[in-house]
């Protein structure tokens, strides 16, 4: 902007301020009305956070809206009412019903405030947990300070309705006309009615502190019995199980030491871990019975009612514990059991408390009967008590019998076929016959094995459906070469007759 425009903008705005009529001050504020401050103490009563004037109001809002119900009831029973009354009537009171049914959810009574767990006749029995780590202490300090805020709110309710009351009484000093004087006397009549309701409940405060103590007292007391009864008993048998599993420990190692049989060495040390079980369940039972004869019909009930509810984990310890020192059958033994009328043959892996495993081999019955092989089958223990087991390894017993059938033309001589079939059977289980003597002598001590020979034997029967003679072929050989040997003395007794025209296969 040039210079003389600014000038003569500058001289404008000061004329202009010169010439300007002043601004008058703000009117002061007014006075409220005395109405006004008798509504607005009115309007913001009980309107503290306060559980007590909470309660109190809820209380004094319940009981207006059943006077209420209670007053248009009784004109509704009474008549005289015009049409539009009695609609209005009851719609109003449908209305307070739904308030009231509203203000049943809230405190009733300061007695509802009062709410701590002191009236119980017993208190919880002190166990080890809460007496290590002191929860009692927590929870005497929780109810300490719940029934502190309840003290506390209780004496904030009763001065507060007191200033409430002082001001109102200054406010009528400031009245000076008889119709606002009334309405001020009412409103303090009902502040002294306040006070007085809250007043009576001064009993029930100090005697909520009362009971505090009293529980307190109670709760330290059953800490002291404690200490004093069951402590004891539980370091008594912390030495106790202390001193059963010192036992077992050394007891374990001597077994492992000294017994040199895997087989039973695994049984021992199985039986040892049960009877450990069962000690320090008897341990735990006698020491917290009050005497020998309650723990012992106490451990025939419990005994009882597991037999019953668990009738066949039962049987299958009961059997685990036979089959551990029977010798009946052992892990690594080959077994073959019939469930249904499907066989089962397999080596067992596993003998545990409640099942036998095995592991389903290749061999001669899996080849012929399941054309499957290499799973693994769980047996229950008591399946021993009802059916057959047959075993191919039983004690040192390692060779079995096994059988090799041929079909022969009837023409052929049968003879040589027989002498054929002994050279070959010798040339492949020679070595396995003097090995199963020696075996099964090991079990004529227990068993009558007079008859037993290890010998091939080579029988014909005739095949009338098939029109053959059918040459069985009895060799012994270990039971986990069997399929290797069959197949070895088949081919080679083909190979043997392939160039004979006096032996031949029926066709």
């Amino acid at each position: 902007m040039p210079k003389p425009l600014s000038l003569l903008f500058l001289l404008c705005l000061s004329w202009l301020h010169l010439y300007a009529e002043p601004t008058p001050p703000p009117a002061p504020l007014s006075e409220p009305s005395f109405s006004q401050k008798l509504r607005g103490l009115q309007a913001h009563y009980l309107d503290e956070k306060n559980i007590w004037l909470s309660a109190y109001k809820n209380i004094k809002n319940y009981q207006e809206i059943l006077l209420e119900i209670q007053i248009l009831e009784d004109k509704l029973k009474q008549g005289g009412l015009s049409r539009k009354q009695r609609v209005d009537s009851n719609l109003r009171l449908d209305t307070l019903k739904s308030k009231l049914e509203l203000y049943s959810n809230f405190e009733k009574s300061f007695t509802d405030i009062l709410r701590l767990p002191l009236e119980k006749e017993s208190i919880a029995s002190m166990n080890l947990f809460s007496y290590l780590t002191k929860s009692y202490e927590k929870e005497i300090h929780k109810y300490q300070k719940l029934y502190a805020s309840i003290k506390s709110d209780y004496e904030g309710a009763i001065d507060y309705i007191k200033e409430y009351k002082r001001r109102t009484l200054a406010l009528l000093e400031e009245s000076h006309d008889q119709e606002e004087e009334r309405e001020i006397e009412r409103f303090i009549f009902t502040l002294n009615d306040d006070l007085a309701y809250l007043e009576s409940s001064q009993d029930i405060v100090f005697g909520l502190g009362d009971k505090l103590k009293l529980y307190e007292n109670r709760l330290y007391k059953s800490v002291e019995e404690y200490r004093g009864t069951e402590l004891p008993k539980i370091e008594i048998t912390i030495l106790l199980l202390l001193g059963v599993f010192a036992l077992i420990y050394f007891t374990r190692r001597l077994v492992t030491r000294h017994v040199h049989d895997d087989e039973r060495r695994f049984g021992i040390l199985k039986t040892i871990n049960i009877l450990f079980i069962l000690s320090v369940i008897l341990v735990v039972i006698f020491t917290f019975s009050d005497n020998i004869l309650y723990g012992l019909t106490f451990l025939g009930f419990v005994g009882a009612g597991l037999v019953v509810s668990l009738k066949e984990v039962v049987q299958n310890f009961i059997a685990w514990f036979y089959l551990s020192f029977s010798g009946l059958i052992k892990v690594g033994d080959r077994i073959l059991l019939y469930h249904e009328t499907r066989p089962v043959i397999g080596d067992i892996i596993a003998i545990t408390t409640n099942k036998i495993v095995l592991y389903e081999g290749i061999n001669h019955t899996t080849a012929q009967e399941l054309k499957r092989a290499g799973r693994i089958v769980f047996i229950p223990n008591h399946y021993v008590f009802n059916h057959f087991i047959f075993n191919y390894t039983h004690e040192n017993m390692k060779t079995l019998y096994d059988l090799i059938e041929i079909d022969l033309d009837p023409s052929s001589d049968l003879a040589l076929a027989q002498k054929i079939a002994l050279e070959v059977i010798y040339d492949r289980t020679g070595r396995y016959i003097e090995l199963g003597k020696k075996q099964y002598g090991s079990l004529r001590a227990k068993y009558d094995l007079r008859h037993v020979d290890f010998k091939p034997q080579i029988h014909f029967t005739v095949e009338n459906e098939k029109k053959a003679i059918r040459m069985q072929m009895w060799f012994v050989s270990p039971y986990r070469d069997i399929m290797q040997v069959r197949s070895e003395i088949t081919q080679e007794f083909l190979g043997a007759i392939a160039n004979k025209e006096e032996v031949r296969l029926k066709g």
